[in-house]
């Protein structure tokens, strides 16, 4: 055909099939695409949680109603979830224990500040509470402050918790925060105390042998002992 005809038009702006459309052309292209628009009534998943979530919320007149609210957000990991239904509680003036305690897991996979805050701010006569504040302190050195936390639990109830696994968590805090305190001082007192509280926590473990908080019970215990012999004489 002649040149500038139409059909040598078409064959010089033609890319070949597979391969890659200069750069220009590949932009306009999309440029030119339509913008998608989500269809009218469908929302994201969080819209739609949050939309169920609030509906929940003033549907609710009970504490006992919350409670489980609170129970279903926290089983799904939804934490945040879980302190906008205790809100709905703290503005009724009806908090319970069990709101207080749900609380309290849900701060413990948000934020550790926002979790210091809860904890001193809260005084609850719960094991869980106090075990896991005690944990708190431990974790961060405050060995005394855990110890001293530690101090009331032995007589407090698990109310929503495992009782016998918080008590196997409080005998091991304290075990090692009296560890930690005696070799800093070493004193008979303090290296006797720790001793004792690693064998309360191998008896404790009696059943989990194989577990590696045995295995550091026996470790300790061993360690202990020979301090105290060099103190002794």
């Amino acid at each position: 055909p002649p040149s500038g005809s139409k059909r040598t038009r078409r064959n010089r702006n033609r890319v070949q099939a597979g391969s890659n459309p200069p750069k220009d052309q590949y932009l306009a292209g999309r440029s030119r695409r339509k913008k998608r628009t989500r269809p009218r009534g469908t929302e994201t998943p969080e819209i739609k949680t949050s939309a169920r979530l609030s509906q929940a919320i003033a549907s609710t007149r009970t504490p006992r109603e919350l409670e489980k609210l609170m129970w279903r957000e926290l089983r799904a990991s939804r934490y945040e979830n879980v302190l906008r239904v205790f809100e709905k509680a703290n503005v009724n003036a009806s908090p319970t224990m069990t709101h207080y305690l749900l609380k309290m897991r849900a701060l413990e996979h948000i934020s550790a500040s926002r979790l210091e805050a809860f904890f001193a701010e809260m005084d609850i006569n719960d094991k869980e509470f106090i075990v896991k504040k005690a944990r708190f302190l431990y974790e961060r050195g405050r060995l005394r402050d855990a110890l001293r936390t530690l101090s009331s639990q032995s007589r407090a109830r698990a109310l929503i918790g495992n009782g016998d696994q918080l008590q196997r968590v409080a005998l091991l805090i304290r075990a090692r925060a009296q560890t930690a305190l005696s070799f800093t001082q070493p004193d008979s007192t303090g290296l006797s105390a720790a001793l004792n509280s690693w064998f309360r926590v191998k008896y404790s473990f009696r059943n989990a042998q194989e577990s590696t908080v045995f295995s550091e019970a026996n470790l300790q215990i061993r360690s202990i002992a020979e301090k105290l012999k060099e103190i002794r004489g």
